[in-house]
């Protein structure tokens, strides 16, 4: 039937086992990664994100800033502030909030020359879009 006796049989089976162990395996592994994904609390990058947004727009002229979240990071995305002192004047200010405990997790910084917004025409049921064009990065900083 597997053309060469019982050797060959017991090495089809052997291969044949190991590969369904491995595929169980693997499927483990991202079912158990879908479940963690899904399963996260974001709610405190939120909070921690909004709170460092509110203190950036808070400290002068508003500059454009947006906060996105990631596991156990706060990406922050600054537009506009493109003086090497007013970054690093927003820079202290996070690490003073993280001295105080208002903030906790790591906080990524990015400096962006403009904010470029890229809007598409309505449809035929009056809908839009948008995303986010080609942006200049002009310096990353990480707390």
């Amino acid at each position: 039937m597997f053309g060469g006796g019982s050797e060959s049989v017991r090495k089809w089976l052997v291969r044949a086992v190991v590969l369904i162990l491995l595929a169980a395996g693997v499927a483990g592994y991202f079912a158990v990664e879908v479940y963690r994904s899904l399963s996260y609390d974001w709610s405190e990058e939120e909070r921690q994100g909004v709170l460092i947004c509110e203190r950036i727009k808070s400290g002068g002229p508003t500059p454009p800033a947006h906060w996105s979240p990631g596991r156990g990071v706060v990406t922050v995305s600054v537009y506009e502030v493109t003086d090497p002192a007013a970054q690093d004047r927003i820079i202290e200010l996070v690490a003073g909030m993280k001295a105080r405990g208002e903030v906790d997790r790591r906080v990524r910084l990015r400096f962006y020359e403009r904010e470029i917004w890229v809007e598409t025409p309505k449809d035929a049921k009056g809908f839009w879009t948008g995303h986010r064009g080609p942006e200049k990065l002009l310096r990353e900083s990480e707390l």
